[in-house]
């Protein structure tokens, strides 16, 4: 019996009333709240299941073939082009009826190129899946990779500087080549290792500020479906919101900046220069005029702080 269809009811003999007209109720008598119920949870799960896709978080494994389901059963024919269970011709040039019980024997047919098609299919479904998983992990290491790289641009120019100005200040106090000089630029080198890991980091920080903000619009969208979202919708919402968080990832992967990561050893290295000068004793030539090494030099142009 379907549900909701119609239960007519006899009442006992000696009942004047009328026949009576019963209804039954879908779910045991509920009023089909179980069945709209797991209709709700079959859309919900099937909506889910397409946001999950587009944000490349679907199962990526084939799905399973029945090769069963590509097995049909045909009758055989006998030798008289006829099918078994029809009977033959007997002796006396009339029909046989020895087998006119029989069920009709059949024999069952593998359909293989039907298989091998939905085979195909199925992987062709789970390589999507997957190549839409792969993409958006690029995204995430190109985004990471771009910001890397605009912070190791800021880096090696903050590098150029320093060692130009320590150089500078090296050959003004008559230092160039000596072990002042070494350890020195042993500083710049060990400064500029630094930086390339802080610029590692960054870009491992905006890869993951990008994917993290993907996964809260899939949560986001996941809990607008439990609440009626359709499908439609949230997949229009899905595509907004992945964009709109590329192009945040993208300004904050450009932006990525290690200016002013030297400043720390350039005023170190201002303030081993001062104190080197005052502690260079100061000697005159013959005309009592200051010479022009061991003693300290106002700032230059540069605004470095040198010995003259």
């Amino acid at each position: 019996m379907k549900q909701f269809d119609p239960i007519f009811f006899t009442p006992p003999s000696g009942d004047s009333k009328k026949p009576r007209t019963l209804y039954k109720g879908g779910g045991g008598g509920d009023g089909g709240a179980a069945a709209r119920k797991a209709a709700e949870d079959s859309r919900i799960a099937a909506a889910i299941n397409k946001l999950n896709q587009v944000f490349g978080m679907a199962e990526a494994t084939p799905d399973p073939v029945d090769r069963n389901a590509f097995v049909t059963k045909v009758p055989i024919q006998n030798n008289n082009n006829g099918y078994y269970g029809m009977g033959g011709f007997n002796a006396f040039g009339g029909m046989g009826m020895g087998s006119m019980n029989q069920q009709p024997q059949t024999k069952s047919v593998f359909n293989d190129s039907a298989y091998n098609a939905a085979v195909a299919a199925a992987q062709a479904k789970a390589d999507k899946l997957k190549g839409a998983a792969q993409a958006r992990e690029s995204l995430y290491s190109k985004i990471g990779t771009d910001a890397t790289n605009t912070a190791l641009t800021d880096l090696n120019k903050e590098r150029a500087i320093t060692e130009r100005e320590l150089n500078f200040m090296l050959a003004r106090s008559g230092l160039s080549g000596g072990s002042r000089d070494i350890d020195a630029n042993k500083d710049v080198l060990d400064t500029h290792q630094q930086g390339i890991l802080k610029a590692s980091n960054l870009g491992l920080e905006k890869s993951n500020n990008a994917r993290s903000n993907d996964e809260k619009t899939r949560v986001n969208l996941i809990n607008s479906i439990h609440a009626g979202l359709s499908d439609g919708d949230a997949m229009a919402q899905a595509y907004q919101g992945m964009a709109n968080n590329s192009r945040q990832a993208q300004d904050e992967a450009n932006n990525a900046t290690l200016s002013g990561f030297f400043d720390v050893l350039r005023s170190n290295q201002e303030k081993a220069q001062y104190n080197q000068g005052l502690n260079t004793a100061v000697s005159t030539d013959a005309n009592l005029q200051v010479k022009k090494y061991g003693n300290l030099a106002t700032k230059g142009n540069n605004g470095t702080m040198g010995v003259a």
